[in-house]
């Protein structure tokens, strides 16, 4: 899988939920979105391996 993250992009092995690749990767749900193929993909749903991933932060403001 590779994953663009922060600017960069690195690649991993990984298959599971959105979910487990945060927790994989010590980030919050709450604070990131995750998109694959530009659309934002939720918490339960699959990646493969094969897939790549964009991870953005989430701001928010008032």
């Amino acid at each position: 899988m590779i994953i663009a993250i922060d600017g960069g992009k690195r690649r991993i092995s990984f298959s599971g939920t959105v979910r487990g690749l945060l927790e994989h990767l010590s980030l919050s749900p709450s604070s990131v979105v995750v998109m694959r193929e530009g659309e934002i993909v939720t918490l339960d749903e699959s990646l493969n391996n094969d897939d790549e991933v964009v991870i953005m932060s989430v701001l928010s403001g008032g």
